[in-house]
């Protein structure tokens, strides 16, 4: 009765679990000083033997299920970090001399270890083991890539991010069988890779783009958090607004003071918009303003690149208002995207100094064919307004 009232099992799990991350934190620290890849590579191999060993006798000598299942996980988890101590032996920008021999060392002391992934795995997603095995070796493989620039570390980074989050929206939210604890513990970990290969680069020069997936990672995280878990209420609707925010920010972060700051910022917002539970008009109008502000400042200053990222981003502005009934908001992101293409295709175009005329009469022809053309489609246009009208007059 006494154990069972105090749980003790349930504490020494989790004393025991935060106790062997913090080791593999401290163990990915010292890597920074400890150059000898090919000990520390067996010194993991054996933590991730012994784990896996100790789930297995869990099961079959103690019936423990959750405390094999919590072994095998945590075996898992050590998979990604493999990668990281091959990456490390390849690394050419080492203070010490690494042999290529040293290197296939580490290599084929990893590789045999890889099953154990699968196995983990299995015990966590079950019929989706395959798949989310797959994409955590997909997540792993630029831990091994001989590269320290955080702008290459942060492009992976948030290439990752987007591989993450089509899964979540395609695959996994729709599967009952992720749905569980153990579902989440397991996709959980398709995060270790990304925050490993994010947090391995703060010994390097920072750049913008490498702060912004920083920022991205948790940002994102907690913008899904009530999606892939039961934590819908207050608290999970306000963890998901910080996320929200964090996205904006790390958008903003990528490329400070300049037109693609609001195209980002304005794309960002409208993503957020989507993504919460709640329906507030905050974010949508932020995307709103943002576009706006970059409009007007790339009409200023034509450039054709900006000119074709405003179409695509305007136009998704207003089909998303308009499918949330906001006609102010519909209407406005028309008209920004709408003047400002017509405004930059007017000075991008250059007129000859004593031909000015052409630009009137082009300007002319123009408007009698858009005459003639709403002449020759007035019933449809009506019948297009009429059901643009009920649609917006449905939110009433």
């Amino acid at each position: 009765m006494i154990p069972e009232r105090l749980r003790v099992a349930s504490w020494l799990r989790l004393v025991g679990t935060i106790t062997c991350i913090g080791g593999a934190i401290a163990f990915l620290v010292e890597g920074w000083t400890d150059l000898g890849g090919v000990h520390r590579e067996l010194l993991w191999a054996a933590f991730t033997v012994s784990l896996t060993v100790l789930g297995v006798l869990a099961q079959r000598r103690f019936q423990d299920a959750v405390g094999a299942r919590l072994f095998v996980a945590l075996a898992a988890a050590t998979a990604p970090i493999h990668f990281v101590v091959v990456g490390a032996a390849m690394y050419p920008g080492t203070p010490a001399h690494v042999s290529q021999a040293d290197v296939w060392l580490v290599a084929l002391v990893a590789a045999p270890l890889l099953p154990v992934l699968a196995l983990g795995m299995a015990v966590l997603a079950r019929r989706r083991a395959t798949l989310l095995s797959a994409v955590l070796l997909c997540l792993s493989l630029p831990l091994v890539l001989p590269t320290r620039s955080g702008d290459v570390i942060g492009t992976l980074a948030f290439a990752e991010i987007a591989l993450l989050t089509s899964m979540e929206v395609v695959v996994f939210g729709e599967d009952a069988t992720l749905q569980t604890r153990e579902g989440a513990v397991a996709r959980l970990l398709l995060l270790t890779p990304i925050a490993i290969l994010l947090g391995r680069n703060a010994y390097y020069p920072c750049t913008s783009v490498w702060l912004s997936a920083v920022v991205s990672l948790p940002s994102v995280a907690l913008l899904a958090l009530p999606h892939v878990s039961g934590l819908r209420g207050i608290g999970g609707r306000a963890l998901q607004h910080l996320g929200a925010m964090g996205v904006v920010a790390a958008s903003a972060i990528i490329s400070p003071v300049s037109p693609a700051m609001g195209i980002a910022v304005s794309a960002a917002a409208a993503a957020c918009s989507v993504a919460l539970l709640d329906r507030t008009p905050l974010f949508p109008w932020l995307s709103v303003a943002a576009f706006a502000v970059t409009a007007v400042d790339v009409t200023i200053a034509p450039n054709v690149g900006y000119l074709f990222a405003l179409l695509p981003v305007g136009t998704w502005l207003a089909i998303q208002a308009f499918r949330n009934r906001a006609a102010l908001q519909s209407v406005s992101a028309s008209v920004l995207t709408l003047v400002s293409f017509l405004a930059q295709c007017v000075r991008l175009v250059r007129i000859p100094r004593h031909d000015l005329w052409i630009a009137s009469a082009a300007v002319g022809i123009a408007l009698l064919a858009l005459a003639s053309f709403f002449e020759s489609r007035k019933t449809a246009i009506g019948r297009l307004l009429t059901r643009v009208q009920t649609h917006l007059a449905d939110e009433a």
